[in-house]
């Protein structure tokens, strides 16, 4: 028939404790992997540019400050394609002339930028992206 074995109670409290281990090491590296993953920075530009898109209409055409310096890097033209696709159908031209004008972090000259006179700012995303619109006088 059926022989049955005994498991020595030391050998299932040493099997119990390696189990009880790998969970915690498991748990704390799945942890730590989630703490320190960062934001896609495609989808963090996308909830920016929606934080300002509350404050426009919901059409036209919306001015993008160019930057003073390196407007060709690749960041920097990600932010203006990313700002395109999100404030869609919204037409955005890298334009000052317009009533409304997006200017993202870091795209105004230093000491005072005049591109942006005559305009008053409206709106700003938690990452120092901010929406202006021109004075009406």
């Amino acid at each position: 028939m059926y022989t049955l074995y005994l498991v020595p109670s030391w050998l299932m409290r040493a099997v119990s404790a390696v189990v009880l281990v790998w969970s915690l090491v498991s748990v704390f590296a799945a942890w730590r992997a989630a703490s320190t993953r960062t934001m896609d920075p495609v989808a963090a530009l996308e909830t920016e540019f929606r934080t300002l898109a509350r404050s426009l209409p919901s059409s036209g055409p919306v001015g993008f400050l160019p930057y003073a310096v390196d407007d060709d890097r690749p960041d920097r033209v990600m932010t203006y394609y990313v700002a395109q696709y999100t404030l869609a159908p919204r037409l955005v031209e890298r334009r000052t002339d317009l009533q409304f004008l997006i200017v993202a972090r870091d795209a105004l000259r230093p000491g005072g930028d005049e591109r942006i006179a005559g305009f008053v700012p409206i709106a700003s995303s938690r990452d120092g992206h901010r929406l202006y619109q021109r004075q009406t006088q």
